[in-house]
């Protein structure tokens, strides 16, 4: 599991991460290529989501890990339902 950091030094799941992230901003910053970690995508996506917008991405606040359990209890339901 590769972790990245946020804006408040909260360690967010990168791959889960990827997964809520914006495909046209995702697609333009993987082909734009400057972005030499993944640490670096993820904060150039989050100034990009904001500027898009208007709000931070939902992985770059201080409740993010609401945010993640609502997803894996989501995940878990789909699948074993």
């Amino acid at each position: 599991m590769a972790t990245v950091h946020n804006q408040f030094s909260k360690e967010v799941d990168f791959e889960l991460a990827l997964l809520s992230m914006d495909d046209a901003i995702r697609i333009m910053l993987t082909e734009d290529g400057n972005a030499q970690s993944d640490q670096q995508f993820f904060d150039l996506y989050c100034i990009c989501h904001m500027q898009k917008f208007g709000k931070p991405f939902e992985y770059d606040t201080e409740k993010w890990l609401r945010v993640y359990y609502n997803i894996i209890s989501r995940i878990n339901r789909d699948i074993f339902i």
